[in-house]
């Protein structure tokens, strides 16, 4: 027969049959333990000893892409490439770049959380001052401090204008492109003085 087994993982238990010692059970926690086995037969006290290794399970995921600010983002996948399933936190978030935490649903095997950062690029929208013109003014007079400006004459969505369309007095907005994404918009006031033209009749 056996004694108390001392030394084994925690989930894992000895059992001896028929003259066969067997270890069985989920570890739950990763580690090297050293066991040893009292034997109650035979010629005096001696033990059966050993070793159990067991290596910690890692959930692996395909990194996500860095988004600009307020681009789609997909739901993060609840199953691993390994096949383990969990929870992601905190909420995603398409405005700023987020670490998430993946909690595996189950407490055996040895399984451990994981993270992923998202990168998140925010450019910020250029800076520009109200500006006023004379007559025949266009859009690509217009000025603003940024990269890979563009100009609009909405707020939000639309098409960028064309540097030859011609202002009006208004409110225009521009927006800059840094790394593939585009800021929001900076509104500026646009006044165009149209002087008339003069008037004359026919002199001798």
């Amino acid at each position: 027969g056996i004694g108390n087994a001392t030394g084994l993982p925690i989930g894992m238990t000895v059992s001896y049959i028929n003259n066969s010692i067997t270890i069985s059970g989920v570890a739950t926690v990763a580690g090297t333990y050293n066991y040893t086995i009292p034997l109650t037969a035979g010629c005096g006290p001696t033990s059966a000893t050993g070793t159990i290794i067991i290596n910690p399970m890692t959930p692996t995921f395909t990194q996500v892409a860095d988004l600009c600010a307020g681009a789609p983002l997909d739901p993060l996948p609840t199953t691993s490439t390994n096949g383990i399933t969990g929870t992601w936190t905190p909420a995603l978030n398409n405005l700023a770049t987020t670490t998430y935490t993946f909690t595996p649903n189950a407490v055996l095997w040895c399984v451990y959380p994981v993270t992923m950062t998202i990168n998140v690029n925010t450019t910020p929208a250029p800076t520009a001052d109200a500006q006023t013109f004379c007559n025949n003014a266009m859009v690509a007079n217009l000025a603003a401090s940024g990269t890979t400006l563009q100009w609009y004459d909405t707020e939000e969505d639309g098409i960028a204008l064309a540097g030859t369309t011609a202002l009006v007095s208004g409110n225009y907005f521009v927006s800059q492109t840094l790394n593939g994404c585009e800021s929001l918009r900076t509104m500026v006031v646009v006044t165009v003085n149209v002087t008339d033209m003069p008037t004359a009749t026919a002199q001798t």
